[in-house]
C-alpha cells in the first residue's frame, strides 16, 4: 500500500488494515505467515519528517534453533519511527552520518506502508528462535529430538570427531 505524503498534512492520518504478505518478505529463512498482518498506524507531519506510530499483529511459523521443529510465533507489537524524504540526504559524501543511520526514508513523495510494516515484523523476530525455555534440542550424534525421547547414544563420549570417517 502506497500513501502519497501530501495526504499527511498537519492533522493526523490514521490507517488500519490487514494483508497477507509474501513469505519471501521474512528475513528468517524457512519461516512463513500463518495469519494476515493486521496493523493500525498514525502518521503526523512535523516539518520535513513524518512521525509514524502504531501497532502490528500476526502469527508466524518459525523453526526452533535447538530442536529444528516448527512452532507458532505470535507478534503483537507497538512501534514509533520517523520517516524522512530521501532528498534530505547529501549524496556528495560516500557514507551516511551516524544520525542518518537511524532514519527510514521515503522517496518521490510516496510512503510504502507495507514495507514499513514488514520491517517491523522482521524486527520482532528474535535472532535465535527457541520454541520454549525447556527445549532440550537434538542429540548431536544421532539426531533424536530430546524433547520427545531419550536417545541411546553413549553419553561418555565427550565430543564428535567428524574426521574419523574421512579416509586419506
Amino acid at each position: 500500500m502506497i500513501i502519497d505524503e501530501r495526504r499527511v498534512e498537519k492533522k493526523r492520518l490514521k490507517i488500519s488494515d490487514t494483508f497477507m504478505p509474501d513469505n519471501e518478505a521474512l528475513l528468517e529463512g524457512n519461516s512463513f505467515f500463518k495469519k494476515d498482518v493486521s496493523y493500525s498506524i498514525n502518521l503526523v507531519r512535523e516539518m520535513d519528517k513524518i512521525k509514524v506510530s502504531g501497532s502490528i499483529s500476526t502469527e508466524l511459523s518459525v523453526r526452533c534453533m535447538k530442536c529444528l521443529e516448527y512452532f507458532d510465533f505470535v507478534i503483537n507489537s507497538k512501534f514509533d519511527t520517523i520517516l524522512y524524504p530521501l532528498g534530505l540526504v547529501d549524496f556528495s559524501f560516500s557514507s551516511l552520518k551516524d544520525e542518518e543511520m537511524e532514519y527510514i526514508f521515503y522517496s518521490n513523495g510516496k510512503i510504502d506502508i507495507e514495507r514499513l510494516i514488514l520491517e517491523q515484523v522482521n524486527l520482532n523476530i528474535p535472532y535465535k528462535t527457541i520454541c520454549s525455555r525447556d527445549c532440550k534440542g537434538i542429540c548431536p550424534m544421532c539426531g533424536t529430538n530430546l524433547n520427545y525421547e531419550q536417545c541411546k547414544c553413549d553419553k561418555s563420549i565427550k565430543g564428535i570427531n567428524i574426521f574419523n570417517n574421512i579416509k586419506g
